[in-house]
């Protein structure tokens, strides 16, 4: 008899509550899996959502280098920026200029200086090495980082020349004329841009320092492997094969914050250009 009492009626209150609470469990289990279905969407939106506006910072930061004058460093940031998003590769249009190569084989690889001096510095600057200066015991940075007097020596090696060797060499021989150096120390000398300066004008081709652009009789004096310098900071690149439409150089440099090859000689020229060497001298 208690097992029959403990039955609900079919049609009592009790039966009708129950039924309609197991036909809103469906429903119920649905709402749940929706909500964390969205919640697990969202972390991807937000991330989406923020690489989207970080791609549109840069781009806006590498217009805004070409009509603001940003104070430095934020300038040869905001410059590389620009140079990376805006423009990675060169105009065929000065194609046809004539193209002047060493006829030194320094290392014996069969390939010119001057096209060792390229490939040295593009190689450099493909490792994207970050900029940061420092001393550092033995001369060489480590790998993955540097300043833009490494990309000399870099290019340098790779045709066969040890520029932290040669630039010792010519300071303790010559100390006079390197007014900038008060104690000779080889690890840092050879990284030093009015020391290479120097160094250069002595053991290179000294070349002018105007370019008109779209000018081909004064862009053919600017030769790919060439040795620029700059000021206000001072600054060292390699001229690449590589020109904008233009006719300017692209630049295999460090400005910072990483080494790149660029169409940046505009800018630093702007800046004022304090040497143009050929090396090696013939």
């Amino acid at each position: 008899m208690s097992g029959t009492a403990n039955q609900a009626n079919p049609g009592s209150p009790v039966s009708q509550t129950r039924q309609v609470s197991q036909a809103s469990q469906p429903n119920q289990t649905s709402a749940v899996s929706k909500d964390c279905q969205k919640k697990a969407a969202n972390p991807r939106r937000r991330w989406r959502a923020r690489l989207l506006a970080a791609a549109l910072l840069c781009v806006l930061a590498a217009s805004a280098a070409t009509f603001i004058p940003w104070p430095e460093p934020l300038g040869r940031t905001a410059q590389a920026f620009r140079s990376y998003f805006l423009e990675p590769s060169g105009s065929d249009k000065w194609a046809e200029l004539p193209r002047l190569k060493s006829k030194l084989d320094a290392n014996k690889n069969g390939l010119s200086d001057t096209d060792d001096i390229i490939e040295g510095a593009r190689r450099y600057v493909q490792g994207r090495p970050t900029y940061r200066s420092g001393y550092h015991r033995g001369g060489y940075p480590p790998e993955g980082e540097g300043v833009c007097t490494d990309v000399i020596w870099a290019a340098l090696a790779n045709a066969g020349y040890d520029l932290k060797a040669a630039v010792s060499k010519d300071i303790r021989a010559n100390r006079s004329l390197y007014r900038r150096v008060s104690t000779p120390d080889s690890n840092i000398d050879f990284r030093r841009v009015p020391n290479l300066i120097v160094y250069f004008k002595r053991h290179g081709k000294s070349l002018g320092k105007t370019i008109k652009p779209g000018d081909a009789e004064s862009l053919a004096q600017w030769q790919p492997g060439d040795i620029v310098t700059f000021q206000n900071p001072d600054h060292v690149a390699v001229l690449s094969d590589k020109r904008n439409s233009d006719g300017l150089p692209y630049l295999l440099h460090n400005q910072g914050p990483w080494a790149s090859e660029g169409d940046d000689f505009e800018y630093w020229q702007k800046k004022g250009i304090t040497g143009h060497f050929r090396f090696p001298a013939e």
